[in-house]
């Protein structure tokens, strides 16, 4: 009887021990599983805000590349249209030949190899917006030509930047040319005492920044 009855007790003892165990790895294995589930939940979100963050990069990149690209494509654009200051000194070289530049009265300068900016009349400034380079914005000739016999080049219209234009007392024959009203800085245009016959340019309305056109005929 007494054998029986402490088989029943280690049985018991056994079996509830076993439960307890049982519980213990269930919660063990209740915890673990929540965990794994919380930290590669965790995981998965971080790794979604990587990608995430990854295709903005991406996406930033390839608006810089084409902002770039139309920046370097307008700079170009307006720089063949701004023309270049090579431009300019062939333009003025043509100026100087075909108003007899060779009787002037005050060459100083012109067709040396002296920078533009010294050529006598000849007013120049850097140009940071568009060809970066010195550029021909004024060009005074004043009693340069008392004598006659020349005219005024068609390069003009070559100066792209050239703001304002004086010729005075220069006695510049023939008719002012058409390609003056190409220039869409001009915004002062002064030709007196010379030589000038025919009409006025038929587009000299497409100079809108010129305020100020004095004395075509005098």
């Amino acid at each position: 009887m007494k054998n029986n009855f402490f088989f029943l007790v280690v049985v018991f003892i056994v079996s509830g021990t076993g439960n307890v165990f049982s519980q213990e790895d269930d919660y063990a294995s209740s915890v673990f599983s929540n965990t794994f589930i919380k930290n590669n939940t965790q995981s998965k979100v971080h790794l979604r805000r990587l990608v995430d963050i990854e295709n903005l990069k991406k996406k930033a990149n390839s608006y810089k590349t084409k902002l770039y690209k139309e920046h370097e494509t307008l700079r170009s654009s307006a720089k063949q249209q701004s023309g270049s200051r090579r431009e300019d000194s062939l333009a003025l070289i043509d100026i100087f030949n075909e108003a007899n530049g060779k009787n002037w009265n005050y060459p100083t300068n012109w067709l040396s190899n002296k920078p533009i900016s010294e050529w006598e009349g000849v007013t120049t400034e850097f140009d940071f917006m568009d060809t970066q380079e010195e550029r021909v914005v004024g060009l005074g000739l004043y009693v340069q030509l008392s004598n006659g016999n020349g005219v005024l080049s068609k390069s003009i219209g070559k100066l792209s930047k050239l703001r304002w234009f004086h010729s005075s007392g220069n006695r510049i024959s023939g008719q002012i040319p058409d390609e003056i009203t190409q220039l869409s800085e001009l915004n002062d245009l002064t030709i007196v005492s010379n030589d000038i016959t025919g009409s006025i340019p038929a587009n000299i309305g497409n100079l809108k920044k010129t305020t100020g056109i004095s004395s075509l005929f005098e």
